[in-house]
């Protein structure tokens, strides 16, 4: 088995993206910088949720945008001094995306446990807190279950300027509260 290097792996990454048009038509989409509702998000502070509203880039291919919110007083994100997103920032704006799209797109219930099974991140260069920070997301894997997704799987990729800076890997499983408390009970 050949091994792959980190920067084939990365050049595989942006070959992907750019074949799904990653960070394009910025000037033909439209998204505000008011943050999403905290509660799409599974936030119960609004000052944590990082993200705006979601749209729909291409149902078919099942690809979507939002853009990062930025709040340089933010007591977690920048309790020190830099000039660029740190990178936890960047994974909780993709987890509150992958949130986000879960509810608004795929229809999952508000009553239910979202439950992170896999991320992996990669980065290519640092994003400069000067410059709007944007993420594309695709979806690559929907099981459904009685009309309701009960895990999902995809790539975010984050973009300034009109340049990826990295992508994330994530899948989580969204199982319903009395499903979870039933299976609770047995261990």
């Amino acid at each position: 088995m050949q091994e792959i290097s980190k920067s084939q792996s990365i050049l595989k990454d942006v070959h992907e993206a750019i074949i799904l048009g990653i960070g394009k038509d910025l000037e033909n989409t439209t998204l505000n910088s008011d943050r999403i509702d905290k509660k799409i998000v599974h936030k119960k502070i609004i000052e944590n949720v990082i993200i705006s509203h979601p749209i729909e880039l291409d149902k078919e291919k099942n690809v979507y945008r939002t853009k990062v919110i930025v709040d340089p007083t933010h007591k977690f994100f920048f309790d020190h001094e830099l000039s660029h997103l740190p990178g936890m920032l960047l994974i909780e704006a993709v987890r509150q995306f992958g949130t986000a799209l879960s509810h608004l797109f795929f229809n999952a219930p508000f009553d239910s446990q979202f439950i992170l099974h896999e991320v992996s991140s990669k980065f290519i260069g640092g994003a400069d807190i000067k410059y709007e920070t944007f993420i594309d997301g695709i979806f690559t894997d929907i099981v459904m279950k009685k009309g309701k997704p009960r895990k999902l799987s995809g790539t975010a990729y984050i973009h300034q300027n009109g340049q990826i800076i990295g992508s994330i890997a994530s899948s989580w499983l969204i199982i319903p509260n009395k499903v979870l408390t039933h299976l609770t009970k047995f261990h």
